[in-house]
C-alpha cells in the first residue's frame, strides 16, 4: 500500500501517494487503471535524494516546493524538468485499487 508524502507543489501543499522502489523512494503523480482490481503508477518522482523528513507514522514531508509540470498527467520521460529524477514504472509494480466508500 502506498505511503503518503506532503509536498509543496507551486505554492499548493498536497499529499501524493508514496512508494519504496529500488532503494528509494518515490512519487506517484497519477495512477492508471490496469486490468481487474489493478492499478499502476502514470510515472515516478525519486524525493529520497532531496530534503525530506518522515515522522512517526511513516508519513514523509518534503522540504523544498516541486514544480507543477512534474505532476502533468500527460507526463513523459522525455518531459526533463532539470535537477528532477523521474522515470517510469516497471511493468510488474501494481497496487489494488484502493477500496470504495459506500
Amino acid at each position: 500500500m502506498p505511503l503518503k508524502t506532503t509536498v509543496d507543489i507551486d505554492g499548493r501543499i498536497e499529499d501524493v501517494d508514496t512508494v519504496e522502489y529500488a532503494g528509494g523512494l518515490w512519487l506517484v503523480p497519477g495512477w492508471k487503471s490496469d486490468v481487474g482490481r489493478w492499478r499502476r503508477p502514470s510515472h515516478l518522482i525519486r524525493i529520497d535524494t532531496l530534503p525530506h523528513q518522515e515522522d512517526r507514522s511513516g508519513h514523509y514531508r518534503l522540504k523544498v516546493p516541486l514544480p507543477r509540470d512534474l505532476f502533468d498527467p500527460n507526463f513523459s520521460v522525455w518531459s526533463w524538468v532539470p535537477g528532477y529524477e523521474v522515470g517510469l514504472p516497471p511493468y510488474e509494480m501494481t497496487f489494488p485499487m484502493p477500496e470504495t466508500v459506500q
